[in-house]
């Protein structure tokens, strides 16, 4: 009576045996797309967190001075990074100093 009970558990796992091997794969899948999405998303609001932080330092008069030391030298390596990009090499964004645009004009009114 044991001898064929075990013939049919034998032959019910050698059937349910390539199912458990693809569900294995599929989980291990899932898991793998799990970590790559939380990745993504931490990036995305990490870089959305770093934007808005130079959003209210710029637009916040009272912070002049972490403007002028912080978002206007990555604002001008941005630029310039760009500028060669776009054209030649030896090609950049001058970037001309504001007390130069404001002697300038104070010239042009006098």
């Amino acid at each position: 009576m044991g001898v064929p009970y075990s013939r049919q558990i034998d032959l019910a796992f050698e059937q349910v045996g390539p199912f458990l091997q693809t569900a294995k794969y599929t989980f291990l899948l899932l898991c793998a797309l799990q970590v790559l999405a939380t990745l993504f998303l931490g990036l995305v609001l990490g870089l959305t967190l770093l934007a808005l932080l130079a959003l209210l330092i710029t637009v916040n008069p009272d912070l002049d001075t972490e403007r002028r030391a912080i978002v206007t030298p990555v604002m001008r390596r941005m630029t310039l990074g760009l500028g060669r990009r776009s054209g030649s090499p030896d090609e950049g964004v001058t970037v001309e100093p504001a007390t130069h645009r404001r002697s300038e004009r104070s010239e042009k009114r006098k």
